[in-house]
């Protein structure tokens, strides 16, 4: 039994954004008083959370109307192959044909926030 992310349902999820929301807007004093081993858990969980924010806005920008499912079905899934593939950071891609790859400009992520 295969147990992963599934990401096409976590694009379509509204849910999905409410989590980030509430990350973004926790209070830095209130997770500063948490307890070590509950702020740990805290700072792993949203870690998650906003890795895969990446793939769910690489599948939503893939899939503007909002029909991933249909897109998946045809054979070309709005899955990046690799997470090189995502926007937003990371390396520069490098083409095949051995042309130096230009510098993409980094977007803002909710972590590049103070």
């Amino acid at each position: 039994t295969y147990v992963g992310v599934d990401y096409l349902a976590l694009a379509k999820d509204p849910r999905f954004d409410d989590v980030v929301g509430k990350l973004a807007s926790l209070d830095a004093d209130a997770v500063r008083a948490l307890p070590a081993n509950a702020r740990c858990a805290l700072y792993i969980n949203a870690y998650n959370v906003l890795c895969a924010g990446h793939i769910v806005r690489a599948v939503r920008e893939a899939s503007p109307s909002g029909d991933e499912g249909a897109t998946a079905e045809k054979g070309s899934s709005p899955l990046p192959s690799s997470i090189r593939d995502l926007s937003g950071g990371g390396r520069p891609k490098s083409s095949k044909d051995g042309q130096k790859a230009t510098k993409r400009k980094k977007e803002p992520v909710v972590w590049d926030a103070p």
